[in-house]
């Protein structure tokens, strides 16, 4: 063999069968990384569009919440809006029972409030941090309210739900009566764990960060999805205004795959009493759990 005129000796063959594996081992990097980026680029497209829902699945939450009805005879007054979305198989689930056109956020808004914060400014001080996590760890509504109006209140809110394309919540100057629906959660949660032009990913770190470490007496609802998670980030939220509201929102990861659940509820009964709220928090925990047995 020559190379540039001259005969290769036998260290040069072998320096240069070197070289040509080392090339040919970079192309193929080269092609299995722009094979990911496309790939991830057609799945983001993907899961803009609006997909049915499943019926199959609706169809089975029916009947096993007419079952628990036959023992829990409140249950079939209540009203719930539940979504789950399954990233890896692009999937949606849905399920809903009763009056859902006004459904009230309650401490779950707390993670628009916060998206808020960071549009607004994406370096936060340290006082700023410790509110965040005095509101999203703690679930304190102080710590809430001394964000919303650093956002700007009503306006702020609402301006992060628009950009976000969360076309069915409406905030209020009580946030924790800002109106949202579970779909519009969805979008909100494919924001923080999919993809988003709309907020950077250090800032959805951060968010997912300090969503991983709420409180442990505060993951009832979703933690019901899967008795052995490998990742669960969340958000609950209950009000006694009106009739007593409950609300989960957050990501479950089972198995390497990842699902993204919102469910939202409201009228549930002795909503005043501790007994009445563990029962729906109970409740709530169930009905993932009924979902969860379906899906995975």
């Amino acid at each position: 063999m020559t190379f540039h005129g001259r005969r290769l000796n036998r260290k040069g063959k072998i320096w240069l069968t070197g070289f040509l594996l080392i090339v040919f081992s970079i192309t193929l990097l080269i092609v299995e990384v722009h094979h990911l980026l496309h790939s991830r680029s057609e799945t983001t497209t993907h899961i803009t569009t609006k997909q049915a829902p499943n019926s199959g699945f609706s169809k089975y939450m029916d009947k096993k919440v007419g079952k628990l009805s036959q023992t829990n005879t409140d249950l079939k007054n209540e009203n719930f809006d539940f979504t789950i979305y399954d990233v890896a198989k692009q999937k949606t689930y849905r399920w809903s029972q009763g009056k859902i056109s006004q459904m009230y956020t309650a401490s779950t808004v707390k993670v628009p409030i916060l998206i808020g914060l960071l549009h607004q400014d994406a370096k936060l001080t340290a006082s700023d941090k410790k509110l965040v996590a005095g509101m999203i760890r703690q679930s304190s509504n102080a710590d809430a309210t001394a964000i919303f109006k650093k956002i700007g209140g009503v306006s702020g809110l609402n301006a992060t739900f628009a950009r976000l394309g969360m076309d069915h919540s409406q905030a209020s100057s009580k946030w924790w009566l800002s109106t949202v629906s579970s779909e519009d959660y969805i979008k909100l949660l494919k924001h923080l764990f999919v993809k988003s032009s709309k907020i950077s990913r250090t800032g959805r770190n951060y968010i997912i960060s300090e969503m991983f470490q709420v409180n442990s007496k505060q993951q009832w609802g979703i933690k019901g999805f899967s008795d052995t998670p490998n990742f669960l980030a969340n958000k609950n939220g209950w009000t006694l205004s009106g009739s007593s509201i409950m609300n989960s929102i957050g990501a479950v990861e089972v198995n390497g795959h990842l699902y993204l659940i919102s469910i939202l509820s409201d009228n549930h009964p002795d909503g005043r009493g501790n007994v009445g709220l563990k029962t729906a928090k109970k409740e709530m925990t169930s009905l993932v759990r009924i979902a969860g047995e379906y899906i995975l």
